[in-house]
């Protein structure tokens, strides 16, 4: 008799799996939540990181422009930043699509166009943490403008992180 008490006592209950199987449940939806989130603001890193780089290869490619005062004047300024400028452009970490860029207002009376005389520009890139404070930074940095010509910046949202010249 009493080696039936023992035999019977050596498991679990059902109800003692079920909380032990719910709270590992819990505790891997934290991990999961967490995980995600680090790599969201790992990416955004990354596209602060290209949009600085293109940044300084748009720099580059200004001091050796006529006067040393002009960015490229169209979309493809992206893809002529490169060697010696800039070995590779950047594109984004997760969707692989090329980064936006706006060619700012040229110089009285020739707008920005041909032949390059653009004197400004907006790089932008979405991000997928919108609590980033720097988000909010770089819009006060450059503000949204006024008088371009095609193509205008849309406005900024949220998520919009913005690059202009320094």
């Amino acid at each position: 008799m009493n080696r039936s008490k023992t035999l019977n006592k050596r498991g679990f209950t059902l109800i003692e799996l079920l909380v032990v199987i719910t709270i590992i449940g819990i505790l891997a939806a934290f991990i999961v939540a967490s995980f995600t989130s680090a790599q969201q603001k790992s990416r955004d890193a990354r596209r602060k990181a290209d949009l600085d780089a293109i940044r300084k290869a748009f720099e580059l490619q200004k001091a050796d422009s006529t006067g040393a005062k002009y960015y490229g004047s169209t979309t493809s300024s992206l893809s002529s930043a490169t060697p010696p400028y800039i070995k590779n452009v950047p594109t984004d970490p997760q969707t692989g699509a090329a980064y936006l860029y706006y060619p700012g207002p040229g110089t009285a009376p020739l707008p920005c166009g041909s032949p390059s005389q653009c004197t400004d520009y907006r790089l932008t890139a979405t991000f997928e943490n919108t609590a980033d404070l720097q988000i909010a930074d770089s819009q006060t940095q450059c503000p949204a403008p006024g008088g371009w010509t095609a193509p205008v910046p849309p406005a900024y949202i949220a998520s919009t992180y913005v690059v202009c010249p320094f």
